[in-house]
C-alpha cells in the first residue's frame, strides 16, 4: 500500500425553481411556492495511507454551501491499529449535517407555518472498535459508540 493516496471530488447543484399544488383543479391548495432558486456546492479531500504495517489511517474533510443557510465543514478520521497479529483496534470520529430540505423551509397549509430560521441538523460521532480473528471463520468484534445531535428537526405543536 502507498505511503498516502489523496481523493479530491466535488459537487453542484441548481434548483431554479420549486411550485408544487394538490387538490382539484377546480379548487386547488397551494401547498409550496417559492420563485427563490437554491444552489448547493461542495468539495471534499481525503487522505488514505498506511505509514507502518501496524498503522493505517484516513482523514478527510467535506465543505458544503447551501444557499438557504450558508456553509459548514465536517471533518472525519480512522485510525486502524494492528496492536498483534489477528487484532484490529479502530477509533473513528466525525461530524455530519443534515439541510433541512425546501419543504421544511417553505411548506405552509392550514394546518402548518412556514418555518422561521431552521438550521440544519448537526450529529458529532465518535466509534472504538476491536476485532480478533479466532480462526479463518470466526472473528470476535466488541465495539462502542456515542452520538451527540444538535438542531434536531421535528415537527411540533405552536398556539396561535
Amino acid at each position: 500500500m502507498p505511503a498516502l493516496r489523496l481523493t479530491v471530488g466535488a459537487e453542484g447543484q441548481i434548483h431554479p425553481l420549486v411550485h408544487t399544488e394538490s387538490g382539484t383543479v377546480a379548487q386547488p391548495t397551494l401547498e409550496l411556492t417559492t420563485d427563490n432558486t437554491y444552489q448547493i456546492a461542495a468539495a471534499y479531500l481525503t487522505a488514505d495511507g498506511s505509514p507502518w504495517s501496524w498503522l493505517r489511517y484516513s482523514a478527510g474533510a467535506r465543505f458544503d454551501w447551501y444557499s438557504t443557510f450558508g456553509s459548514t465543514i465536517n471533518p472525519r478520521v480512522a485510525l486502524i491499529f494492528r496492536p498483534w497479529t489477528n487484532g484490529n483496534l479502530k477509533v473513528m470520529g466525525g461530524s455530519a449535517f443534515r439541510a433541512p430540505s425546501i419543504y421544511e423551509l417553505s411548506y405552509r397549509s392550514t394546518t402548518q407555518q412556514v418555518s422561521r430560521n431552521l438550521r440544519p441538523e448537526r450529529i458529532y460521532s465518535g466509534e472504538l472498535e476491536y476485532s480478533h480473528r479466532l480462526s479463518t471463520t470466526w472473528t470476535a468484534l466488541v465495539s462502542g459508540y456515542v452520538n451527540y445531535i444538535q438542531s434536531l428537526i421535528a415537527l411540533r405543536q405552536v398556539t396561535v
